[in-house]
């Protein structure tokens, strides 16, 4: 899949430069972001209908931004879940036994170990639950566990994610050089990385999910 298909999602958001300053500016500010979560989203399904040009930014981003971000968060909840219960259980331990033994010092590190592991897994899932959601806008879609098992796990998506984690990284690295402009340069930092990554990524990840049956 590399060559034309990387190439295209690397350039994509330097399309237009209005499109990317905005997307830039916004990307900065915390509830301004959410727009830049929905216009990805919309990046992902013009990928998916073999449109390469960049959407239009709409108020309807905002409303896509809002339900990745709902989605997520549920698929966040096990974590937390875990967590929790592990945590609790040492705790009622420790006022039990008024101690903390080997054994609470154990249940404490399964319990992270667990979560840990949990967070990678829903990590590695979740772009693929975006998409499902993506290809016809309907919520329920993001809870198709068969269909996004089947779309995630196999050698086309994970070459695809493990490459865009190394471009995150250079992404990353590239852009600290705007650190060292005074006052505003940890703005333009993350508002580059921000706005670049999400497009990139839903490029690629909405390529993928078509590809893969």
């Amino acid at each position: 899949m590399f060559n034309m298909e990387y190439k295209k999602a690397i350039l994509r958001p330097f399309q237009d430069w209005n499109k990317f300053l905005l997307g830039v500016l916004l990307s900065i500010f915390p509830i301004l972001n959410i727009f830049v979560k929905g216009y990805g989203l919309e990046c992902a399904k013009s990928t998916m209908n073999k449109k390469n040009k960049l959407p239009e930014w709409t108020l309807d981003n905002f409303v896509k931004g809002l339900m990745n971000m709902v989605i997520s968060i549920i698929y966040m909840l096990p974590i937390a879940v875990v967590l929790l219960i592990f945590g609790g259980m040492t705790g009622m331990q420790a006022i039990i036994f008024q101690d903390f033994t080997d054994f609470m010092v154990g249940n404490m590190l399964v319990g992270i170990i667990l979560g840990v592991l949990l967070a990678l897994v829903i990590l590695y899932i979740l772009p693929m639950v975006m998409m499902s959601y993506v290809e016809k806008w309907k919520f329920k879609d993001a809870f198709d566990i068969k269909k996004i098992i089947r779309k995630s796990f196999n050698l086309k998506y994970l070459e695809v994610f493990l490459i865009f984690v190394g471009y995150i990284i250079l992404i990353s690295f590239v852009t600290l050089i705007f650190v060292m402009i005074p006052y505003v340069g940890n703005f333009i930092s993350m508002g580059l990385v921000g706005f670049i990554l999400t497009v990139t990524g839903n490029t690629l990840f909405g390529e993928v999910y078509k590809k893969v049956k």
